[in-house]
């Protein structure tokens, strides 16, 4: 048996202090804005400013932390540059990659680690599919991680992002499932009602040991059949041998979607680059805080099959690059049967 080594590990969940400013943004309609700049002293910092967000900025004046429009950002354009503290992922995760050089690199953070050498993510139109079936799932911390639908009613995650609040054991009970959630946009919204997450899964432990990485994975139940207009992707594991073979000769390429930093970012191919015998994978697809849970999935004669979901990130100082790890669909398959069904 193949076993990871024990290793720090780079959640993928959203807490709750980089999400203060989301709520009124989600729950309002999007605004047009006139002139689009980033000429707003809290541009590049993460969140919208404007009046859906936190209402610091006027309108057309935080482009691309509200739309993803206007300039991109720059070397130390972040509002939290030069503070002595790394602000960008990796660090607080308050800045856009690459805003905040100075401060990162002298703590020897990187986004390129992260990157994989570039960051190769665009931004879909989130009412088209697929990306529409994947969303956001908001916890009552104020947190949120990427889910998506696998049936009428079902939606998948990552088991990690069910903890870290105030109830029994830490848990933090999930709130609402937005799909095609994407900066003020979202296609469908339902309240969720139940949930499963394997018992083999502990919270704690995950922090410390890779030996429970493979029960990374929880079913949300909706309160209605949202899928039913939005449409949801299917569960479909490959073998240890199908994966093993597809990594060997390079043909593992899948695409990934998450909301991270309040916006549907996607990746429209990447690799799988390792399996292990626990059910889980390494990969290269770009991922940051926010996208835990999030699919990585082919398109396959007309449907999109989940091969996997995001799970973390195991730092490898040896390496050029991180080890991005996803739970396989072999780990949930057998239950998905119960819950989709």
């Amino acid at each position: 048996m193949i076993t990871l080594p024990l290793r720090a590990r780079r959640s993928l969940h959203v807490p709750l202090l980089a999400l203060l400013a989301l709520g009124a943004a989600l729950a309002a309609a999007p605004h047009e804005a006139a002139a689009q700049s980033n000429s707003c002293a809290y541009r590049y910092d993460g969140e919208c400013d404007e009046s859906w967000g936190t209402g610091l900025c006027q309108d057309g004046t935080d482009s691309w932390d509200c739309r993803r429009e206007g300039a991109p950002p720059g070397p130390e354009s972040c509002i939290y540059a030069n503070d002595g503290e790394c602000d960008e992922p990796g660090g607080t995760g308050m800045c856009i990659p690459y805003t905040d050089t100075a401060d990162c690199r002298r703590e020897g953070i990187d986004p390129s680690r992260v990157f994989f050498g570039h960051d190769d993510r665009i931004y879909p139109d989130s009412r088209q599919a697929p990306w529409r079936m994947i969303g956001r799932i908001t916890f009552a911390s104020g947190g949120h991680c990427t889910g998506t639908l696998v049936g009428p009613a079902t939606v998948l995650t990552a088991a990690h992002c069910m903890f870290g609040g105030e109830g029994p054991r830490g848990l933090d009970t999930p709130f609402e499932f937005i799909a095609g959630a994407s900066g003020p946009d979202w296609v469908e919204r339902a309240r969720i009602v139940d949930f499963y997450i394997p018992p083999q899964f502990d919270a704690e432990l995950h922090q410390s040991t890779s030996d429970i990485d493979g029960y990374d994975w929880a079913f949300l139940t909706l309160d209605r059949p949202i899928g039913n207009s939005v449409g949801w992707m299917v569960i479909e594991p490959l073998t240890t041998g199908e994966l093993e073979q597809a990594v060997m000769t390079g043909r593992a390429h899948v695409m990934q979607g998450g909301d991270s930093m309040a916006f549907l970012s996607a990746n429209l191919s990447c690799p799988l680059v390792d399996v292990w015998d626990d059910n889980t994978v390494y990969h290269e697809c770009d991922t940051l805080e926010g996208d835990s849970g999030s699919p990585l999935f082919v398109a396959q004669d007309g449907r999109y099959r989940i091969i996997a979901i995001e799970s973390a990130t195991y730092p490898n100082p040896q390496g050029l690059f991180d080890f991005n790890m996803a739970v396989d669909a072999r780990a949930f398959w057998a239950a998905s049967q119960k819950f989709t069904n």
